[in-house]
């Protein structure tokens, strides 16, 4: 059975710590599942939130480059940078419980 990442996070409380994260570092941060859905998200720009994401054609691009960034991680790598298809830096990590894959 395929873990879910919401059976094992409160992302209110995790939604807190990314935000006093970014607030500290300055850091963008989210967590992506698999398929490229954003579960949590701190200081994302507004270009990221506010166009890209909402903007059809550019919305498209989005969903390739967080499934692009989901993919290397499935491959087993333990981060990946790339340059998404709108021309930010995006920086995956995997989030693995119960040696399982679960998010980004």
């Amino acid at each position: 059975m395929k873990t879910k990442l919401r059976d094992f996070i409160d992302f209110k409380r995790i939604n807190l710590l990314l935000e006093g994260f970014n607030k500290t570092t300055g850091f963008v941060t989210a967590i992506l599942d698999l398929e490229g859905n954003v579960l949590s998200k701190s200081g994302w720009r507004q270009i990221c939130t506010e166009f890209h994401r909402v903007n059809p054609e550019t919305a498209k691009k989005c969903t390739i480059s967080d499934t692009e960034l989901a993919g290397k991680m499935a491959e087993g790598e333990k981060y990946h940078f790339y340059k998404c298809l709108n021309g930010l830096v995006d920086v995956a990590v995997p989030i693995i419980i119960n040696d399982e894959h679960v998010a980004n």
